[in-house]
């Protein structure tokens, strides 16, 4: 190195120095002593600048050159240095930091950036940047802890408006909440204690998250962490960071959420105590059947508690109609009643006869309430619910298109009947142009365009034979099933009694639309849970996931052309016709439809 004892100030410039804040009070100390007594220790540089242009950037001691510009000015003023030829970055970043820890205390904020960049020169090497800052692995950790200070933080520290247990405190919370807790720490003047007790008040307890804590383990807003790299930090089991706790709770929200809503028909997310009205629905509010039927509502279901006291809690059996769910308790609690009522009526009614008719009594009345009869009303009478299955519903309207398309497709009298009765009901409007572009390829061998389509004439009908005027009046009327309202399509297939059985079945396809809630109740309508080995195989078979569930559903021997669930039947068509009833013989024609075909010959 060389030793130069009066360098021009004005050809050295600032270095990379670790130093951001250089205190005015202590500069003007430095600045007087250099006055009274001149710069006794040269500092370090580097050359930088051209032979023409000499300059040299600083590598230690830019306080006393500050202070020595103070004292002397930057134009006339000089300083005595040692000119050090070959030095790379690496060096010079450690021999600054070195050379300010030794000197006035640097802040810490200060030392944590500069150990950050010393790190990443030995490739994020910890054993070797330690070594070479001569740093315990305790000062390493605490300092690297500062880098997840936001800027204004780290200046309020180097500028020491707070203290070093502030700023390890506000470390460890949030970003975007650090300066909001910076300036409530200087304008409140609070301690660091204070400022830890505040911490902990708005921090959030792990043991009561709901989402996996894999995560949380290393993290630094994890308290038990900051315990082991902080001198100053909240008590452990803490996560300070209330923005990623609250997301990640969120986040087990909505699964559960979801998962509920493969289950259930409805499933609601409860934010605020009054933000939803439910009622608990079982049997014994409501009775079994009902209960049953309440199942494949879409009313029923289930919550999820974001509330404080109850975060992730799942309340099942939930009634969202809660005026419904009113008018099903008051029946069953009159039907109680009423059975009462007869029991004690025919017990006064039988008092003084004999002891063989005393017995022929009792085995009446208790033979009324499970009399096959009265079961199958109340299965009818409780089958009726609402639904919000889009997609059930939107196969159901699809399915009955087609089974109408295709019957009257094969039967010219019906058709002609139903086209008869659409052009009288205005319902031909329905008809689109699409379809007279189809009807026409097949009627006459080629595809004219809509302006073509203007110029058919009678002769062009006339000429067709009689078996391909029939087959276009079919095709005619099957299309337009596709168009007009469903509520008319269904009116046809319940006139004519059309059996859904020829065209369609119950498929895995068809299963998957529904909750599991959903399924519960179409094999309890439908009987198929009776085809299990036992009750409890059922219920085992119900407790599994939704696709092992509709498999153990298909799996069973059952004639599938008898199973013809609510969620498809006819409307006004109840379960205990749909299941129990014969099917129609082909031959056999219901009293209106014979009527109707009287009048049309």
């Amino acid at each position: 190195m060389k030793y130069v004892a009066n360098m021009p100030l004005k050809q050295i410039v600032s270095g990379q120095n670790p130093r951001t804040f250089f205190c005015p009070t202590k500069l003007e100390e430095l600045c007087s002593t250099i006055k009274a007594h001149g710069v006794f220790q040269p500092i370090l540089v580097k050359p930088i600048g051209s032979v023409d242009n000499p300059q040299y950037q600083i590598i230690a001691g830019e306080r006393r050159w500050r202070a020595s510009i103070l004292a002397f000015g930057l134009e006339s003023g000089s300083i005595p240095v040692l000119i050090k030829e070959e030095e790379n970055e690496e060096e010079s970043r450690r021999i600054a930091l070195i050379e300010n820890i030794q000197r006035e205390q640097m802040s810490p904020t200060e030392e944590s950036d500069a150990a950050l960049k010393i790190l990443n020169d030995v490739n994020g090497d910890k054993a070797e940047a330690m070594r070479l800052l001569g740093w315990k692995p305790s000062l390493f950790d605490a300092r690297m802890a500062l880098q997840h200070l936001e800027p204004v933080v780290k200046v309020a520290l180097n500028e020491r408006r707070i203290l070093l247990g502030h700023a390890e405190l506000i470390a460890v919370i949030a970003r975007t909440n650090q300066e909001i807790a910076l300036r409530n720490v200087i304008e409140n003047k609070l301690t660091v204690q204070q400022t830890k007790e505040l911490l902990t008040r708005v921090s959030q307890k792990l043991q009561t998250a709901i989402f996996d804590k894999s995560d949380c383990q290393n993290c630094v807003s994890n308290s038990e962490v900051q315990a082991t790299l902080l001198e100053n930090c909240v008590g452990e089991g803490y996560c300070t960071n209330r923005e990623c706790f609250t997301a990640k709770t969120e986040q087990k929200i909505q699964e559960i959420a979801s998962e509920l809503q493969e289950e259930l028909p409805k499933v609601e997310i409860v934010r605020d105590l009054h933000s939803i009205k439910v009622v608990l629905v079982n049997e014994q509010s409501v009775g079994s059947n009902q209960f049953n039927s309440c199942k494949g509502c879409a009313n029923y279901g289930a919550t999820v508690s974001t509330l404080a006291d109850s975060v992730g809690l799942v309340s099942k059996n939930q009634c969202f109609d809660t005026q419904c769910n009113s008018e099903m308790v008051t029946n069953h609690a009159l039907e109680i009643a009423k059975k009462a009522q007869a029991n004690t009526q025919s017990e006064s009614e039988s008092e003084g006869n004999s002891v063989e008719s005393l017995s022929q009594a009792k085995t009446t009345a208790s033979a009324k309430p499970t009399s096959p009869a009265i079961k199958k009303i109340k299965v009818t009478e409780t089958t009726a619910r609402k639904t919000n299955n889009v997609r059930a519903d939107e196969f159901k309207q699809k399915t009955w298109r087609k089974v109408v398309a295709n019957e009257l497709f094969a039967d010219t009298h019906k058709a002609s009947t139903i086209l008869l009765s659409l052009m009288y009901t205005g319902s031909m409007r329905h008809y689109q142009s699409s379809n007279v572009k189809k009807l026409s390829t097949k009627l006459f061998g080629f595809d004219r365009g809509n302006d073509e389509i203007k110029d058919i004439t009678l002769s062009d009908f006339t000429t067709l034979p009689k078996e391909q005027r029939e087959s276009g009046t079919n095709a005619a009327i099957a299309s337009l099933m596709l168009t007009i309202p469903i509520s008319e399509v269904f009116e046809i297939a319940q006139f004519y009694q059309f059996d859904l059985m020829k065209h369609w079945k119950i498929t895995k396809e068809y299963l998957e639309l529904f909750t599991k809630s959903e399924l519960e109740s179409m094999c309890n309508e439908t009987g198929l849970d009776t085809f299990f080995e036992s009750q409890s195989a059922f219920k085992k078979a119900l407790s599994g996931k939704k696709p092992e569930f509709i498999d153990s559903i298909l799996s069973l021997t059952v004639d599938w052309d008898t199973v013809v669930p609510s969620a498809i039947a006819l409307p006004h068509t109840s379960v205990l016709q749909q299941r129990k009833l014969p099917k129609q013989d082909a031959t056999t024609v219901p009293a209106c439809t014979e009527s109707a075909e009287k009048q049309e010959s």
